[in-house]
């Protein structure tokens, strides 16, 4: 408890205390994933309250990756130029803000809290689910057999959008695989310098911003 509110430093980011806001899904985007208003007020209120770190809530770095067709994204520049909003104004408190990016896999296109339960049909606006197997979470739940070629190609783009390229700075990223909880990974270079995701387990932060 006596580090509670001392400072922690990872590689070049040093946050002022050990108190972090922890990844909260709202719901809350539009079908196109753009976080909006509620997502500027709901981190941009945290942002003046003293927190030493915000985490966004999980965010899909691609359409399939969804948990609901509420999930906010970052795999287009809508949806970057909507963060940008969020990330300028949490800097400009002096506040370090992290993305935890995330994929569904099996239970993806499930219905928004309020709106349903299970599975989304296609004809509703679902889509098939993307998982490492064709086991379903449920059985009424199809799944593709096959992997998809672009689905690791999602991981290193949606990380660099916001900026186009990766800097040392004041925000982070963190992974989330496909296991329905949240896990402590982040990026990571590898030995050309390019950002891959890793795979849960990591505690140590790549600490390359996010702008």
């Amino acid at each position: 408890m006596s580090r509670l509110f001392t400072s922690l430093t990872l590689r070049e980011l040093t946050v002022p205390n050990r108190v972090w806001l922890s990844p909260m899904c709202q719901c809350s985007a539009g079908a196109d994933g753009v976080p909006g208003d509620w997502h500027l007020v709901h981190l941009g209120a945290r942002a003046a309250g003293g927190f030493g770190m915000l985490i966004t809530e999980s965010t899909a770095v691609s359409p399939e990756a969804r948990i609901s067709a509420r999930d906010t994204g970052l795999w287009s520049d809508a949806q970057v130029a909507g963060w940008r909003r969020i990330t300028g104004f949490a800097h400009a408190q002096g506040m370090p803000i992290a993305v935890q990016l995330g994929h569904a896999g099996r239970k993806a296109s499930a219905f928004a809290p309020g709106e349903g339960r299970g599975t989304v049909p296609a004809g509703e606006g679902g889509w098939t689910p993307l998982a490492p197997s064709p086991s379903p979470a449920a059985a009424s739940r199809p799944r593709r057999k096959r992997r998809n070629p672009t689905w690791p190609g999602s991981w290193r783009t949606s990380p660099r959008r916001p900026g186009g390229r990766w800097t040392r700075g004041s925000t982070r990223s963190r992974s989330t695989p496909a296991t329905g909880t949240c896990c402590t990974s982040s990026c990571r270079r590898g030995r050309t310098g390019a950002p891959t995701a890793t795979a849960a387990g990591s505690a140590t932060g790549c600490g390359c911003c996010w702008r």
